[in-house]
């Protein structure tokens, strides 16, 4: 799990002030300023070959994939006024909508890569919040130590799955992005990270 910073709540001014001055990113959840988890190798290796995929899959269409330094701001949630969270893989579709900080507003694919400190956060409290988002359509939870992608879509009625629509534990599977009309081949996903499936 995360760490929070001392059991205070913090308003979000506060925190983007508090942030500023810092050389690691923290992320600011109901209140909390939290530190984020040491990125390891292959979450790293996972992260690039998606951006890296996506970027050149949507060249010429009017979305685009974000790197992990973008942060994503949630208006609202219960009795906090803000939640802003940097997820691994962002994708937004038209024009960028930011708050008055540089926050995106309105991501349509959202992308978590899990780590033994994470996983039960970004399955849980993450989602519950990112599915507030109306621009949102789709949430991946992406293994790092073995491949296997989970997939959560809106549906036509704007009802989110709670349980993945799809998943894809195999190399040889693909990920199919409908509302973005991509898809990537597991072995992209993951190439680098089980050397010995590289193709």
């Amino acid at each position: 799990m995360i760490s929070a910073k001392a059991q205070k709540v913090f308003t979000v001014q506060e925190y983007l002030d508090w942030e500023k001055s810092q050389d690691e990113r923290f992320e600011f959840h109901d209140g909390m300023i939290v530190s984020m988890a040491g990125g390891t190798p292959p979450h790293a290796l996972i992260c690039e070959n998606i951006f890296g995929n996506l970027y050149s899959l949507l060249k010429k269409t009017e979305c685009r994939p974000r790197g992990t330094e973008q942060k994503v701001h949630i208006e609202e949630f219960g009795n906090f006024s803000g939640n802003d969270y940097y997820p691994d893989i962002t994708i937004v579709c038209g024009k960028s909508q930011y708050n008055a900080w540089g926050c995106l507003l309105n991501p349509v694919l959202i992308g978590e890569v899990l780590s033994p400190s994470t996983h039960l956060f970004d399955r849980n409290d993450k989602f519950e919040r990112y599915r507030t988002l109306p621009s949102l359509k789709t949430y991946l939870l992406i293994a790092q130590d073995t491949p296997r992608i989970e997939v959560f879509r809106r549906d036509l009625d704007g009802d989110w799955n709670l349980e993945p629509t799809e998943i894809i534990e195999t190399l040889d599977g693909v990920l199919e992005l409908r509302d973005l009309g991509v898809t990537l081949k597991m072995t992209d996903i993951y190439v680098d990270v089980f050397p010995r499936f590289n193709p």
